[in-house]
């Protein structure tokens, strides 16, 4: 299992990554977070993805999302977004999913390691208290 989080408010401009600064907790060597903005799984299987987040717009009202990808790749119903009608509006956006981890094989598109990032699909916003959860389940 690995926990990882960013307490601090960090400005994400539309189309980057959130960071998570912080290894909380990891178990084994499964998942491990990298030096920015992800975390790496390191062996096959099923693992489940929780991640939640505050928001703020950071200059104008509008939509603030989020989305999970794997390895660049978009995770289906793994993205939320709220609407912020002022500066001043704090929303919190969360989502689980599950997603799969095959083994290395020739022309498999999402090889190990699978690199899980959360990038911001909205507006530019400031996210604080980031938390990104990774366990292996089967």
């Amino acid at each position: 299992m690995l926990y990882i989080y960013n307490v601090n408010p960090q400005t994400v401009a539309a189309d980057a990554d959130i960071g998570f600064v912080t290894t909380g907790i990891q178990t084994g060597c499964t998942a491990v977070r990298n030096p920015n903005n992800s975390a790496t799984i390191t062996r096959p299987g099923f693992y489940m993805v929780h991640f939640n987040v505050d928001a703020a717009t950071s200059a104008a009202a509008g939509n603030i999302s989020v989305q999970l990808a794997v390895n660049g790749i978009d995770v289906p119903g793994a993205e939320a977004t709220e609407t912020s009608s002022a500066v001043t509006d704090i929303v919190n956006l969360g989502f689980t999913a599950i997603i799969a981890v095959p083994p290395n094989q020739c022309c498999n598109t999402a090889n190990i390691p699978a690199i899980v990032t959360v990038r911001n699909v909205g507006i530019e916003a400031v996210y604080s208290n980031a938390a990104l959860t990774v366990t292996k389940i089967a």
